[in-house]
């Protein structure tokens, strides 16, 4: 019943000296196990495939279609007399964002099967599935409900928790906790919580394992928590750790920026005049620049004329430990370390306000 077996037999029927009808005795049991492991193969490729088809229509259709995936993957498929056929390795754990030209028509899970995009006259588009139950209609489903009831944050929310809890194990639930992450309207031990249901299948999977971190780094810098340390260099270049100023009895201002975000720059003349009118005995602020180099991060510091303190060169680990997915990002320390405040520069400003005297 084994491949030794097989061998065995290969070999004796190579060997000479058998005669045929022994070889024919013995492979009666073996051809019934042959053939049922040939069909199992053929199964298999067959629920290793996801089938994609494309029925757009002749007219104004274009000339390629984009698969992408949210690491970076992509596949570009040609679209011919408003048709296309591609097939994509089936893994639940992912999600397809299909493009044509500059605008993602639907959201696709490689589940097996034959999933079939139409183009409506109105030029959207939608997708079907020959699986019951399928996950692509299910999740086509879910944004058409965040489009319709994006204001009210009560309905979504619970819906996305739903979704969250029936989908564990698939690019679905994934994707219902990407987008309650984002709402904004739910708080850090909730998100902590439903992230922490993920089935290991999706925990392996890169995008859901980094979202998971995201979350997590969240929670655990969020307001009531104790900053979380890191290391970088000052103007300097000398060595210098967040715990150097945080805790030590003033009310710290974190800002996280770029160089090449916009708002960070636009912001810091605001930024400087909190520094200027409350800036002594009471209040510090600590830029972090992320996301580039440290001689760049120096080059804006003195362009900008920033004077108040910046740990530069992080690299990566400032984010990560305190979720930064995007900048600018504030945080207001009380002076025993504690977060009081993860919010926009506005809400920041107001506690400063209340706070510093």
């Amino acid at each position: 019943d084994n491949a030794v077996g097989y061998m065995a037999l290969f070999f004796l029927t190579n060997f000479g000296n058998t005669n045929g009808h022994i070889h024919w005795i013995i492979m009666r049991g073996t051809v019934v196990i042959l053939t049922v492991f040939a069909f199992s193969c053929a199964v298999m490729t067959a629920q290793d495939k996801t089938v994609v088809k494309g029925e757009l229509g002749p007219e104004g259709a274009p000339k390629e279609v984009d698969f992408f995936y949210r690491s970076g993957e992509s596949v570009s498929v040609p679209v011919e007399n408003g048709r296309f056929r591609v097939e994509l390795p089936t893994d639940v754990t992912k999600s397809y964002d299909v493009g044509m030209g500059r605008h993602v028509k639907v959201t696709i899970v490689p589940e097996g099967g034959t999933l079939t995009i139409s183009r409506r006259p109105d030029g959207r588009c939608t997708v079907s599935s020959d699986k019951v139950n399928s996950l692509t209609v299910a999740l086509d489903s879910l944004m058409s409900f965040r489009r319709r009831n994006y204001k009210d944050s009560t309905l979504m929310i619970n819906e996305y928790k739903r979704v969250i809890h029936a989908n564990r194990d698939n690019a679905v639930g994934y994707m219902a906790l990407f987008f309650l992450t984002n709402f904004g309207n739910t708080d850090p031990k909730t998100r902590f919580e439903l992230a922490g249901t993920l089935a290991p299948n999706m925990l392996a999977e890169p995008r859901t394992a980094k979202l998971k971190r995201d979350i997590e780094a969240v929670y655990n810098t969020s307001v009531g928590m104790r900053f979380q340390d890191f290391e970088g260099i000052d103007m300097a270049g000398n060595t210098v750790r967040l715990s150097d100023y945080a805790g030590k009895g003033k009310y710290i201002l974190l800002d996280f920026w770029s160089t090449s975000c916009g708002p960070c720059r636009r912001a810091f003349p605001h930024i400087m005049e909190l520094y200027e009118e409350f800036g002594g005995n009471r209040f510090d602020v600590i830029g972090v620049p992320l996301w580039e180099e440290a001689g760049q991060s120096k080059e804006t510091v003195r362009e900008k004329s920033l004077t108040w303190k910046n740990i530069l060169g992080t690299e990566e680990s400032a984010a990560e430990l305190y979720g930064v997915t995007f900048v600018p990002t504030y945080l207001l320390l009380a002076p025993d370390g504690t977060i009081l405040a993860r919010a926009d520069l506005s809400e920041i400003e107001r506690m400063i306000r209340e706070s510093v005297r």
